[in-house]
């Protein structure tokens, strides 16, 4: 690939990259956004569906309050959304109940739409908690925040396995980006207008994971090299009152959605 357009892959930013700001939740500590993250996740396992929504509505607010883009969030997301309408119709087709609709050997019931529902908002819920997360939090933030967690276990290599997240989250964008290269390329040469999707879906595949694992190889080249080490001066934590403030407010939450 030419020089270029590799360092334009790099340069890209996609809504799943640290989105630069002077807002609270960029100022928070990234230890509450993870804690959030696990309590909102786990809460979200029992809580009904009209409070899964309402945490969903809370959550696209704040994708706004970042000034990110609600149609590049869909666009970003839009392999994601299919994945939950397969899920969707599998959890419809599957569930048992007294039948609402049906049309031959197919029946639709009620608990089938309830059940597949609830389960597509509780993972839209998790990306959007995650995507959240990585808009507002620096890579090495992150990272350090990991490190700090592992902390406690003393059989854990807990740099090594900080920094194999860290470069884990810094490679999402240059998927995001491989892929969008790949497709203008096949767009070129007409690949889309072929109907089979099973082929359309291959040709994507099959480019972007070499091209990954390429990358992949050549940044672990170029760390060697320049002698990487994975002690190295991490940023400090900086746990205000306001901090502690949220994390009460969010255990508060959560312990309220699983009892009432």
């Amino acid at each position: 690939m030419p020089d270029g357009i590799r360092g334009r892959a790099m340069t890209d930013v996609t809504v799943f990259s640290f989105q630069s700001g002077n807002t609270w939740l960029h100022g928070l500590d990234v230890r509450v956004k993870l804690a959030a993250l696990v309590l909102l996740t786990l809460s979200s396992i029992h809580i009904p569906p009209l409070k899964l929504t309402a945490m969903i509505a809370a959550l696209l607010c704040l994708i706004k309050y970042l000034d990110l883009s609600f149609i590049t969030v869909l666009k970003e997301l839009r392999f994601f959304i299919v994945l939950l309408l397969i899920i969707f119709a599998t959890r419809l087709l599957s569930a048992s109940g007294v039948p609402v609709y049906s049309f031959g050997p197919i029946a639709i019931s009620l608990d089938g739409i309830l059940q597949g529902g609830v389960v597509c908002l509780r993972m839209l819920l998790v990306v959007l908690l995650g995507l959240i997360l990585v808009a507002s939090t620096r890579y090495s933030e992150i990272k350090r925040a990991v490190e700090w967690t592992l902390a406690p276990f003393p059989f854990i290599p807990k740099r090594r396995v900080a920094t194999m997240i860290g470069l884990l989250l810094r490679f999402i964008p240059v998927i995001f980006n491989e892929a969008r290269e790949i497709k203008d390329a096949q767009r070129s040469r007409a690949i889309e207008v072929r109907k089979n999707p099973v082929f359309r879906i291959v040709k994507l595949t099959v480019p972007l994971v070499r091209r990954t694992f390429l990358r992949a190889e050549k940044l672990a080249l170029a760390m060697e090299a320049r002698c990487y080490r994975e002690v190295r001066t991490d940023p400090q934590f900086n746990f205000s009152k306001k901090d502690g403030l949220i994390l009460a407010m969010l255990i508060v939450l959560s312990a309220a959605g699983l009892v009432f």
